[in-house]
């Protein structure tokens, strides 16, 4: 009898458990489902704050976008200034002295030009073809005869785009024209390379710079003199005594 009472009880409470449990499971549902519907009708900030991440990472990528735009146009401007040509209405402001030089140009001679407002050396152009066979010197006229102001001198120097991608360049660098000359302004060019050089009518070979001379008038004077007049640290050294 007492058996059968607690195998009775056992399957009450048995059944009880089973209950309880779908009961939970129920209420489990029933809460997602209430949720589901409320974060639908979730106010417009609220559903802000969940899309928060998927905002800044729209907006780190936009500014990202902008930033690099902005460096692109930026390096656009700088290239299209190196880029730029000078002309009359934009003017490079130069301080550069202006000296007369008297000239005049043999037939079919072209004058020297400046390329650019703040060019030093004007291009000398060659009068004719020639070939400067390769290791060899020849001079190039330029048919301009030029008078240069009393106090300044005409040097003639290398190109040095010439120099650079054809080995080929003013021996005598800087080859000085007096003012009291009036001959041909002749190029002494050196071709280094190993190929024989051709040079066209035209063709840029030298600058013409013009430079303020100084000269100096010397005094003769004794060794004993000389060396006790300025005195100096360095004395004779010379040729490399300084070092590398």
């Amino acid at each position: 009898m007492m058996y059968d009472w607690l195998t009775s009880m056992v399957s009450v409470l048995a059944i009880v458990a089973f209950g309880a449990a779908l009961i939970a499971v129920g209420a489990g549902a029933y809460r997602a489902g209430v949720e589901s519907r409320e974060g639908s009708s979730m106010p417009e900030d609220k559903q802000e704050e969940t899309k928060e991440p998927s905002v800044i990472e729209s907006a780190l990528k936009q500014d990202e976008a902008a930033a690099e735009a902005a460096f692109a146009e930026s390096k656009d401007k700088v290239e299209a200034a190196d880029r730029m040509e000078l002309n009359e209405s934009e003017p490079v402001k130069c301080e550069i002295e202006h000296v007369h030089v008297l000239c005049t140009l043999a037939e079919g001679a072209e004058l020297p030009s400046y390329e650019s407002a703040g060019a030093s050396g004007a291009d000398l152009k060659a009068l004719k073809d020639t070939v400067i066979p390769r290791q060899s010197v020849q001079l190039v006229k330029t048919g301009l005869r030029i008078a240069v102001s009393p106090g300044y001198e005409a040097q003639v120097r290398s190109r040095s785009g010439l120099a650079l991608k054809k080995q080929v360049f003013v021996l005598n660098a800087p080859g000085t024209i007096d003012c009291d000359y009036r001959g041909d302004v002749g190029v002494i060019l050196f071709n280094a390379g190993t190929t024989p050089y051709e040079v066209k009518k035209g063709d840029r070979i030298a600058q013409l710079v013009i430079a303020p001379v100084c000269r100096g008038d010397l005094v003769p004077l004794s060794a004993e003199t000389f060396d006790d007049c300025r005195p100096s640290v360095r004395g004779e050294g010379g040729f490399g005594s300084t070092g590398k």
